[in-house]
């Protein structure tokens, strides 16, 4: 059985070693874990190359002859802004509360400090 060193794979499919490498953890690339010249190195046979060369054909892009409506093209798009929207007007809505709570306490915090502030009189300023 020929066996493939990572960076001959990637040379083949045209990818990084460490594309290869994680294909490889993943699952995607079967490879085998043997001692190499270097150490344990992960080799991949002929077969499965070829395998993945296979799984990981392009797909060719046939264009439709049924063009979307633009009826439909917005309800698709307004389907798709509401999962994000949604959840920033709750989090807006949420900050407006709680500014109205910092401002009301910022309004009492000045209330109380006019009312530690009341000028005295004449005669307990000097007595």
């Amino acid at each position: 059985m020929d066996f493939l060193t990572i960076k001959q794979v990637a040379e083949q499919l045209n990818l990084n070693t460490e594309t290869v490498r994680r294909r490889i953890k993943k699952g995607k690339i079967k490879a085998e874990l043997l001692q190499g010249e270097f150490g344990e190195q992960y080799f991949i046979t002929q077969e499965e190359l070829e395998k993945h060369k296979i799984a990981t054909t392009s797909i060719e892009v046939i264009e439709l002859e049924k063009a979307i409506t633009p009826t439909r093209l917005q309800e698709f798009l307004d389907n798709a802004l509401k999962s994000k929207i949604t959840p920033l007007e709750t989090k807006i809505n949420q900050l407006e509360d709680t500014n109205i709570q910092l401002i009301q306490e910022i309004q009492e915090l000045k209330e109380i400090l006019i009312q530690k502030e009341e000028p005295k009189s004449f005669w307990k300023r000097f007595f």
